[in-house]
């Protein structure tokens, strides 16, 4: 679970992991050897769940298909692959490196990111330190967003 994300990135639900199976099935059929955006291959998804399930199936959001990805590729179950043209299974390893490239690409960017914002605390827990203790703004409404 993610800080600030704890409604997005929590563990498959009861109810996600029922559907697993399901879901990977249709990401085979639907991403193998051919390249899909997200919002298009959640309405596959969902129409194919409906017609299976009923209209009470689980329903995918773009979200929640994130979510799957991430629970497929943290298993090693599917070799999931995201550009900017949209998603697709490859089991070339080519395609494979340079999905693992790009991963730990925004691994770092995010790192890069996270260090900033600590660099910004500091910078202002030092101002403060010296501020006039009088002044009505506090750092926390300083750099809130």
């Amino acid at each position: 679970m993610l800080t600030n994300f704890e409604n997005h990135t929590t563990d498959l639900t009861e109810e996600e992991l029922y559907y697993l199976p399901y879901i990977k099935r249709y990401l085979v059929a639907l991403l193998t050897d051919r390249v899909v955006k997200q919002n298009d291959l959640c309405e596959q998804v969902n129409m194919k769940l409906a017609f299976e399930h009923g209209r009470d199936a689980i329903n995918i959001s773009a979200a929640k298909m994130r979510k799957y990805f991430n629970y497929f590729r943290v298993n090693g179950d599917l070799a999931l692959i995201a550009t900017s043209e949209g998603c697709y299974i490859s089991n070339d390893p080519n395609d494979i490196m340079k999905q693992i490239k790009s991963l730990e690409e925004r691994a770092r960017q995010i790192q890069r990111a996270a260090d900033g914002m600590k660099a910004l605390l500091n910078i202002n827990y030092k101002q403060d330190t010296h501020h006039d203790k009088n002044q009505s703004e506090t750092r926390s409404e300083r750099i809130t967003c």
